[in-house]
């Protein structure tokens, strides 16, 4: 499922690098390193692990899921992440260009901890949620 979303036209230019397609068969593989969680039909998420009880959170939804309903999906998957994982961190960095996922972070209740130049996206925007 997260697979034909990541390459949906609308959502693998944000997701792939350069546009190209992206696969997670190999991370579902390595359940100490990453959890993969979708609601089954147009939303998921990838978190990896990034240190104790601290999570990267990459989100991504089809155009089916957008607003209130988005922002729904994925608080319940944080809260599970927090909940069954022991999550007490998560984080993401954004890409600038990306003002949609930018404004989806601060409704899931993530503060911005500014502007840092990543090696592939670019200048991205750091946003923590703890717990």
């Amino acid at each position: 499922m997260l697979n034909r979303i990541a390459n949906h036209p609308e959502v693998k230019p944000y997701f792939g690098p350069g546009g190209v397609e992206v696969y997670f068969d190999e991370l579902a593989a390595l359940p100490n390193d990453y959890a993969l969680l979708c609601n089954g039909e147009d939303a998921g998420a990838i978190f990896e692990w990034s240190g104790p009880g601290i999570w990267q959170m990459h989100y991504l939804s089809l155009p089916s899921c957008r607003g209130r309903r988005c922002i729904a999906e994925f608080r319940r998957m944080i809260d599970w992440m927090f909940e069954q994982e022991g999550a007490r961190t998560i984080w993401g960095q954004t890409p600038i260009a990306n003002k949609a996922a930018r404004w989806l972070n601060r409704q899931l209740g993530g503060t911005s901890y500014g502007i840092r130049e990543h090696h592939i996206s670019g200048p991205c925007e750091l946003f923590k949620v703890e717990r």
